[in-house]
């Protein structure tokens, strides 16, 4: 299978969720490509993706079977955490945008933990947010669980320690 095949879905590490609306051909510059329509309904937004073109920005829906696995990792990881916000800006959207499901988690895991003990800054309340939306997306999809329901699963994970 393609990453992109019409109608499948896949998981983009900024928008979340989108759905593969069509491909089609385009002469841009007097080269044919082959372009991917995505929608990404949480954004209302629509991208046009290269589909020739080896891009890490999108990838497949993880399997049903590596849902325990990413709770387990939450539940094991401990994070550090640089002192300074901007430093830890950088490492969590490094994070993000490697489009790892498992260290997605981590970023959600170290936020959490952080704001039970401090007020997070405008920027990391909005990361750890978004960061949740994202994944929550995928496991609903994934799962067929209620958003809620995984919601109390993933701050029960961040919760865990060693």
């Amino acid at each position: 299978m393609s990453k992109f095949d019409v109608d499948s879905p896949v998981c983009h590490p900024l928008y979340g969720l989108g759905t593969v609306q069509k491909i089609e051909e385009k002469t841009v510059l007097g080269e044919t490509i082959s372009l991917a329509q995505i929608f990404f309904p949480r954004e209302d937004l629509k991208m046009m993706v290269n589909v020739d073109k080896e891009t890490e920005l999108f990838r497949p829906l993880i399997e049903e079977e590596q849902v325990d696995a990413i709770f387990e990792h939450m539940k094991q990881h401990e994070g550090r955490f640089p002192s300074r916000a901007n430093q830890r800006q950088r490492i969590n959207l490094d994070k993000i945008k490697s489009n790892d499901v498992f260290q997605l988690s981590e970023v959600i895991k170290d936020l959490h933990v952080m704001s039970l003990k401090k007020k997070l800054s405008f920027k990391e309340a909005e990361m750890l947010e978004r960061a949740r939306q994202v994944l929550i997306e995928e496991l609903v999809m994934v799962t067929g669980r209620k958003s809620e329901t995984l919601d109390e699963s993933i701050a029960r994970a961040c919760l865990s320690t060693n």
